[in-house]
């Protein structure tokens, strides 16, 4: 995950270059802006998703723990419903 986060930040300066010295046409400019700025959301969305489901996951667990003991937190720690 470290190599990704690290591209897509050489990605940006990349652009900041190529945004401040104008060496393409303003189409292409905010063209990849745009793709840069999707990019950038889908991958916010993506691991706040993740996050989300695995903090989820967790408070059922603790919860299912309470209640059933191991062998329902062993079911859970696999996926299994």
């Amino acid at each position: 995950m470290a190599c990704i986060f690290f591209v897509f930040k050489g990605s940006l300066l990349v652009l900041i270059r190529t945004t401040v010295t104008k060496s393409k046409h303003i189409v292409l400019l905010i063209l990849e802006w745009l793709v840069y700025g999707l990019h950038l959301l889908c991958g916010i969305f993506y691991f706040y998703k993740y996050l989300c489901r695995k903090f989820i996951q967790l408070i059922i667990a603790k919860m299912t723990w309470k209640h059933y003991g191991s062998a329902a937190m062993y079911k859970i720690s696999l996926g299994i419903q």
